[in-house]
């Protein structure tokens, strides 16, 4: 079995089976339990012929987890939705939610089958296709002696809704916690350049530099943001309209930047940290897609407007190639920085002007 279900495989396919019974149960509630789960429907088939389609679980064995895992959340925040009181609106949109989940799920289940041809999983699949019948024969008795008083049967819908996908992924966790821990231990070796010949003394060394290189740029950039903030402060109390500021400020931060980058490249440290970053976010890369273009796109938006641009074009130094290029395009996510931080610190100055006009 290719999928990563940890020591608790055997009860995870067991919860597994379960959420494919709650699935037809919602399906078979239009018909016996008046629901106005149609919005379940039709975003269960849709979403099942789409993922089997396009997410490419028959190429890559890798697939189904990125599947099966957000499939029993969206199923688990639909039901989440509708279990509280709301507008017709709202409870469409549960509905819709949940049925979304429910077609990844069954999705992610043929490709776990196409992956193994054991006779495990031979039997897996019989199963399937029995809960599933169960559950549209079944499912509505169940519920209608489930619920009570205190319990009416459109809420035991959704409670079953939210705990049968939540055991099912609480029965896979070790899995989800090895692919976390791995993916943080390689990206953290990766981050201070550690290699596997690398021995302790070696490894600390090499954290030293690494930290060493980050807290002097954060003491100067600490130093640079103040003297922005001054600075927009006193471009606003000289009266200078607002494209003004922005333009000093975009010129005072492609010059911190220019000497950030031109430090890191003629030195051969690089302070701004934007290498290591990217060996961080390759190595997350490698253990997940997901995960690494969420890195890749979280490091970035973050330096552009917080951390410094000039760790932007060090992150993607292959990609550029020299520093002319990276030069000039350092000039256009200054501009973006400028004008944020332009923005933000007149905001800053208006409010304590207007402080300053209450006191007085």
């Amino acid at each position: 079995m290719k999928i990563n279900t940890g020591d608790n495989k055997k009860v995870f396919f067991f919860y597994l089976i379960l959420v494919d019974f709650i699935i037809a149960m919602q399906i078979a509630a239009v018909s016996f339990l008046q629901i106005k789960s149609s919005d379940f429907f039709l975003s269960f088939i849709i979403s099942f012929l789409v993922f089997l389609a396009f997410s490419e679980i028959f190429k890559s064995s890798r697939k189904i987890e990125s599947i099966m895992r957000p499939g029993m959340i969206f199923m688990i925040l639909g039901s989440l939705i509708n279990f509280f009181p709301s507008d017709a609106s709202f409870f469409a949109l549960g509905r819709a939610i949940s049925g979304l989940g429910a077609g990844m799920v069954m999705a992610s289940q043929i490709g776990m089958i196409w992956h193994d041809d054991s006779e495990e999983m031979k039997n897996f699949s019989v199963v399937i296709l029995f809960s599933f019948i169960s559950g549209l024969i079944f499912g509505p008795a169940l519920v209608t002696f489930l619920s009570g008083p205190a319990l009416g049967e459109m809420k035991v819908v959704f409670v079953l809704g939210m705990a049968l996908p939540g055991l099912a992924m609480a029965g896979n966790m070790n899995g989800i916690f090895t692919i976390i821990s791995n993916t943080a231990s390689d990206a953290t070796k990766a981050f201070f350049d550690i290699s596997r010949d690398d021995d302790l003394g070696a490894g600390a060394k090499k954290v030293a530099v690494t930290t060493a290189r980050r807290i002097v740029y954060i003491f100067f950039d600490y130093w640079f943001s103040i003297a922005c903030a001054a600075l927009v402060g006193l471009l606003n109390f000289w009266g200078l309209s607002f494209w003004k500021v922005v333009f000093i400020t975009w010129v005072f931060d492609f010059t911190i930047a220019f000497g950030f980058m031109t430090i890191s490249e003629k030195s051969g440290q690089d302070i701004t940290l934007g290498e290591s970053f990217r060996r961080a976010a390759e190595a997350i890369k490698a253990n997940s897609k997901i995960m690494g273009h969420f890195a890749f796109v979280y490091l970035n938006i973050k330096a552009i407007i917080w951390d410094g641009p000039e760790q932007v074009v060090i992150f993607f130094k292959k990609e550029i190639g020299g520093t002319k290029k990276m030069t000039l395009i350092l000039v256009g996510l200054t501009f973006i920085q400028g004008f944020f931080w332009a923005w933000v610190y007149s905001l800053g100055y208006e409010n304590v002007s207007e402080l300053i006009r209450n006191i007085s």
